[in-house]
């Protein structure tokens, strides 16, 4: 198995992706004590379940459509181990 890719955020802390399966990956951070987590515009409503966006402290910043491991994310939760990202 290869080692995952890391990458810094702009608070120099590093974070990295692992696999949970053939379609979604956990993010892992150095430090995340205060994430941040939005519904799906246009409703406020917040459902750890099915996210629209989050943040980790000082990054990374992922919403529906964007890319993660070079696949496009679809659905988002946040879980007891962190956040998950489904992808096509």
């Amino acid at each position: 198995m290869t080692e995952p890719t890391r990458y810094r955020n702009s608070m120099n802390n590093e974070y990295w992706w692992t696999p949970k399966g053939e379609n979604e990956f956990l993010l892992n951070s150095e430090s995340d004590n205060r994430p941040r987590m939005g519904g799906h515009p246009p409703k406020m409503a917040i459902w750890p379940n099915d996210l629209g966006v989050f943040e980790a402290t000082g990054g990374p910043r992922v919403k529906i459509g964007d890319t993660v491991e070079g696949r496009v994310v679809n659905h988002i939760r946040s879980t007891d181990e962190g956040f998950v990202v489904t992808v096509d």
